[in-house]
């Protein structure tokens, strides 16, 4: 029986529920990469985040595809704990007029009432890492623990626009209009606030 295939004890990397042995360790980070479940059924999971994947992604790269794509982009855990470095914070920060920021979950909120898909909101802000170039300034989020926030704008009936237009002519245009009017509004503080109905 060779390293690939070996059963060995089940380590504190394994799902706490499962409780069950660990087939296979990644090759990098020696985190289990494949387990079985209580049923008996083969699972797989990144050896670098830790989240299950599907079969081919873990058999091949031992990793999600995002997971991997990082790697090959030359982005270790390291140079990722750096970058999440650079966007934390103690507290949360304040705007020019001194509005707190909000966090990402309410404007994820914001967005599901008002029919925007989130993936509009997730590019926005640059990714879920926050990789890539942020498509209006507003969306650079910070971390404070383990919340990101964005700016209180976002939450507002312009941001909202904002996001409504990204995919309508093609390229993002922070100075798009909106089929109707918007209204200015006072930037959202609390989630009440925030998830207020629209006039």
């Amino acid at each position: 029986m060779d390293e690939s295939t070996k059963v060995v004890v089940a380590t504190k990397e394994a799902t706490p529920e499962s409780k069950t042995p660990v087939v296979r360790l990644g090759t990098v980070t020696g985190k289990p990469v494949e387990i079985k479940s209580k049923d008996g059924k083969t699972l797989y999971k990144c050896q670098y985040c830790g989240k299950y994947v599907n079969a081919e992604d873990s058999i091949e790269n031992e990793a999600g595809s995002y997971c991997e794509h990082l790697r090959e982009n030359g982005l270790d855990d390291k140079a990722l704990a750096d970058i999440r470095s650079g966007k934390t914070v103690d507290k949360v920060p304040t705007d020019d007029s001194g509005k707190e920021y909000v966090k990402i979950a309410v404007v994820h909120r914001l967005c599901d009432k008002h029919n925007i898909p989130i993936s509009r909101l997730v590019k926005a802000f640059g990714g879920d890492r926050g990789l890539d170039p942020v498509l209006h300034p507003a969306f650079a989020f910070v971390y404070v623990g383990r919340a990101r926030y964005i700016s209180p704008w976002c939450a507002t009936t312009e941001g909202l626009a904002f996001l409504k237009t990204l995919g309508q002519s093609g390229s993002p245009n922070p100075e798009a209009k909106t089929t109707k009017p918007v209204k200015s509004v006072k930037p959202a503080t609390k989630v009440e606030e925030a998830l207020a109905p629209t006039k």
